[in-house]
């Protein structure tokens, strides 16, 4: 019995960390030699939502996976 009861906490606390953690892809446009052009896909995941909006607020562009 304690068994189940250990893996039914330990299913719920998983599902409960997944729903908070969201993942985005974060891009940047720079400028190399008079041409513009947009850097590789970073891929950020995180439940804190003022990370993203500090890469935008610095330039970056992220996008919702």
């Amino acid at each position: 019995m304690k068994t189940g009861f250990a893996f039914a906490l330990l299913f719920s606390l998983s599902l409960s960390f997944a729903a908070c953690s969201k993942c985005y892809d974060c891009t940047q446009e720079i400028t190399v030699a008079g041409q513009t052009q947009t850097t590789d896909p970073e891929e950020i995941c995180t439940s804190d939502q003022s990370e993203i909006d500090e890469r935008e607020a610095a330039g970056q562009t992220c996008t919702a996976r």
